[in-house]
């Protein structure tokens, strides 16, 4: 499993690409899936959607110029966007202490909800002339686009 940072503006994504087949098609060694998961602003949710979207097809561009093939197909996308609470505190292990004589303390701890959106999409990838399908896009096109 590779793993890549990336910053997107005005956000930072962590990009997880995997080389292993999806679990909705773990029967098709050829589709391979790319994650973006990025924190972004609950305002920002409709805009930043089809930016990760494209921080998610470019990965899969990469992946496929990698394998030398020449295009990709999007054969599954999803999108999930939901609300988490993180510590605050960078430096906040737990919320608990535990003490000598077994007590445990609960400690206040101050946290802050965050919007995360994870996108994910399947994709298989060939050699040749690009399907003429909108789910088909050329590596190179997406990765140089003056090429």
């Amino acid at each position: 499993m590779n793993t890549y940072k990336k910053t997107l503006t005005p956000v930072a994504a962590a990009v997880l690409a995997v080389s292993l087949p999806s679990a909705a098609f773990a029967g098709d060694q050829n589709i391979h899936t790319v994650a973006v998961q990025t924190e972004i602003p609950a305002e920002d949710v409709p805009v930043m959607t089809d930016i990760i979207f494209e921080a998610a097809l470019a990965n899969a561009a990469s992946k496929t110029l990698d394998e030398d093939k020449d295009w990709f197909r999007v054969v599954y996308r999803d999108a999930r966007t939901e609300t988490v609470t993180r510590n605050a505190s960078s430096d906040a292990e737990s919320r608990y202490l535990d003490m000598e004589d077994g007590e445990r303390i609960y400690l206040e701890i101050p946290t802050t909800d965050v919007t995360v959106q994870v996108q994910k999409i399947d994709f298989e990838m060939g050699s040749g002339p690009k399907p003429a399908d909108g789910n088909s896009f050329l590596a190179k096109k997406l990765i140089l686009p003056d090429s």
